[in-house]
């Protein structure tokens, strides 16, 4: 795969609130009018003012004005409303056709590769990368966490990286009658990481063969052998199991 050109010069401005020095948030009473795409109550969709990726079209999604909210913690109703507003915005790039491929994804923590703590998400639109070659459905089956009619969830055996990694699969043609849930076990998920003390987490978002993947990626000091042979690490068997089993005793 081609590597993303990152622009240093657009990078050295952008605001972090993670560092010894925090900068002024700028989602907290945002303002760029100009850059917004589209906005529903609170949640807001716009370009991101500092695109450092080159041949990309880097967007975000604000998902609320209060900073210190976060999809663990947000009403039922407003995490649907917000979630779908950010699926329409995926689908809305996906559809242009614009771009070789649409990556979603989201940030949380100061490991997980974000400069502010401010919930949002992004949505990036690849001019010349296939942001899918390298993605197998081995990637996306382990051990079972539940299994219901319209969402099933597990943790991966052959994980990308690393520890944990939590996948929420619902069929697409079922994802509109599956949203409350699948929203209610995303917040659970995410929350159930705050409560293993797991401060740093990726939400990945995939439109692959024929399925809604949402992949947790917990963010950990990268071992050595993954920097520099691409061999993962996965929790052992039993390990995984009880894991397994402590998740689906909040999902019930």
């Amino acid at each position: 795969m081609k590597a993303l050109v990152y622009s240093k010069n657009i990078g050295n401005g952008k605001p972090s609130d993670f560092g010894k020095v925090k900068d002024v948030c700028p989602f907290c009473d945002y303002k760029d009018v100009e850059n917004i795409i589209e906005q529903k109550g609170e949640v807001i969709w716009t370009e991101n003012k500092y695109p450092v990726l080159n041949k990309t079209h880097q967007t975000l999604i604000i998902e609320t004005g209060h900073h210190e909210n976060h999809l663990g913690n947000y009403a039922p109703e407003y995490a649907q409303e917000m979630l779908k507003f950010a699926f329409h915005a995926w689908d809305e790039m996906k559809k242009s056709n614009e771009y070789n491929s649409v990556i979603f994804y989201k940030n949380h923590g100061p490991m997980s590769g974000g400069t502010l703590s401010h919930a949002h998400m992004q949505i990036i639109g690849l001019k010349e990368n296939n942001a899918y070659e390298y993605i197998r459905t081995q990637h996306f089956v382990g051990v079972p966490i539940i299994r219901e009619e319209l969402v099933q969830v597990n943790y991966s055996t052959q994980p990308f990286c690393g520890l944990r990694e939590t996948n929420i699969i619902v069929e697409k043609e079922n994802l509109d009658e599956a949203f409350p849930r699948f929203t209610q076990i995303i917040q659970t998920v995410f929350q159930h990481h705050l409560d293993k003390l797991i401060y740093s987490f990726n939400l990945f978002f995939y439109d692959f063969e024929g399925k809604i993947i949402v992949k947790f990626v917990p963010r950990y000091p990268t071992p050595p052998y993954f920097v520099g042979f691409g061999i993962p690490q996965v929790l052992d068997e039993t390990t995984l199991i009880e894991d397994a089993q402590e998740l689906a005793g909040k999902l019930c």
